[in-house]
C-alpha cells in the first residue's frame, strides 16, 4: 500500500518516510534518513554547485537544478542551502516552494519570513503591489541567495524571478525543475545542472546498504534484490529500504520472516506495475 501511494504522489515531489504506518517506520529515522541517503551519490554535484554559488559574475546568476521526479533535486537543493561556503558568503538567504499550483503572495510572505525583514502581521496585510515592494527593498543592498523549488515551467518562472533586484553584487536564484528548458531559458547567462537516474549497480548498492546496514545480504535474496526496478530513482530506493528495514518483527523466528518478507515483496514488486 506505501508503495502504491508513493507512486501516485511521486509528480508531487520529496516523499516522506512519514506518510507509511507508523508501526513500519521508526520515528527517529523519518525525514533525515531519506535526506542523508539520496544526497550521498551527489557529494561532487554539491560541490560543484556550492562553487556556481559563490564564484563567477557580479551580475544576478540563475542556476537550476534539472531532473526526473524523485532523483534527489529537492533534497540537494535544501544541502546546498545549508552548505557552510554559501551561507557565509550571502547576506542574505531565503527559500520557498513554488509547486505546479502556487499563490505568488503566500511565495513572498514565506520568503519576508525567512529574512525577518517584517513581522507576521506586516506581512499578512500585504497584497500584491506591496509584497512585491518589500520583496525588492529586503533584497537591493544585500548579497542575497533565494532557493526555489519545483519550478514547472516559463510562467511560473516569470512570476517568481523577475521581481528579485539585479544588484550586481554576486546574488544568486538557485531553483529546481524537471524541465531542462525552463533552466535554459531562465536566463542568457543560466547555469544548469542535471542529476541523472541512479544505475542499476547503484540502485542495489544503496538498497543492499539501507536493508542490511553493515551487513552482507544474504546469497538467496541476491539475485532477486538486483532485479528491484526503481526506475534509477534515488527515493523510491530508499523508500522502499525504509519500508522493508523497519518490518516489526512478532514471532522467535524473526530473522528469517524479514527474508521472506524482502523475498516475497522484492517478487511482488518485480512481477507487477514498475513503480
Amino acid at each position: 500500500m506505501g508503495i502504491k501511494e508513493t507512486k501516485k504522489n511521486i509528480d508531487t515531489g520529496i516523499v516522506e518516510v512519514e506518510s507509511y504506518p507508523s508501526e513500519q517506520v521508526s520515528s527517529q529515522e523519518k525525514g533525515p534518513l531519506i535526506l542523508e541517503d539520496i544526497v550521498v551519490r551527489f557529494d561532487n554535484k554539491e560541490t560543484e554547485i556550492a562553487e556556481q554559488l559563490v564564484t563567477g559574475r557580479e551580475h544576478l546568476q540563475i542556476i537550476s537544478i534539472f531532473g526526473m521526479p524523485g532523483v534527489g533535486k529537492t533534497t540537494l537543493a535544501k544541502k546546498l542551502y545549508n552548505n557552510p561556503s554559501p551561507v557565509h558568503h550571502f547576506d542574505k538567504r531565503a527559500s520557498c516552494v513554488v509547486s505546479q499550483t502556487y499563490n505568488k503572495i503566500n511565495i513572498f510572505a514565506d520568503i519576508l519570513r525567512s529574512v525577518k525583514d517584517h513581522d507576521e502581521e506586516t506581512i499578512m496585510q500585504m497584497d500584491d503591489e506591496s509584497s512585491v515592494e518589500a520583496l525588492y527593498k529586503s533584497f537591493i543592498k544585500w548579497r542575497y541567495l533565494i532557493v526555489g523549488d519545483d519550478i514547472w515551467d516559463m510562467n511560473s518562472w516569470n512570476d517568481f524571478g523577475r521581481y528579485f533586484p539585479n544588484n550586481k553584487n554576486g546574488s544568486r536564484i538557485l531553483f529546481t525543475t524537471r524541465h531542462k528548458e525552463v533552466g535554459l531559458k531562465a536566463s542568457h547567462h543560466s547555469v544548469v545542472n542535471e542529476l541523472p537516474i541512479l544505475s542499476d549497480v547503484e540502485c542495489w548498492e544503496l538498497l543492499q546498504r539501507k536493508v542490511f546496514q553493515k551487513e552482507h545480504c544474504p546469497q538467496e535474496l541476491v539475485d532477486i534484490g538486483k532485479q528491484t526496478n526503481c526506475q534509477g530513482l534515488s527515493l523510491a530506493v530508499v523508500v522502499i529500504a525504509a519500508i522493508l528495514e523497519k518490518i516489526e518483527m512478532k514471532n522467535p523466528m524473526a530473522q528469517s520472516c524479514k527474508k521472506f518478507e524482502f523475498q516475497l515483496y522484492l517478487k511482488t514488486q518485480t512481477s507487477s506495475e514498475t513503480y
